[in-house]
């Protein structure tokens, strides 16, 4: 089932999770998921960059995966 809430994010961006899946940087991402109050900070490598029930995600070295569009600030860790 497509997830319709789902908003893509700014070519930039994703080039810039691109470049950094690329280059294996160790990025920090701050996540904001639709359930949790408060933002959550993520530390790890960038692994995939995939599309699935129409919505965009990261896979991270750790296993865990991100929407995109949850994704509030990128930062090198």
């Amino acid at each position: 089932m497509p997830d319709s809430d789902y908003t893509p994010i700014a070519c930039r961006a994703y080039d810039d999770l691109g470049l950094r899946m690329m280059r294996g940087t160790p990025t920090t991402l701050t996540v904001q998921d639709a359930e949790a109050d408060a933002p959550r900070s993520i530390t790890a490598r960038i692994d995939d960059i995939y599309s699935a029930d129409g919505a965009e995600y990261v896979r991270l070295d750790s296993g865990s995966t991100v929407r995109l569009d949850r994704i509030v600030k990128v930062e090198d860790a």
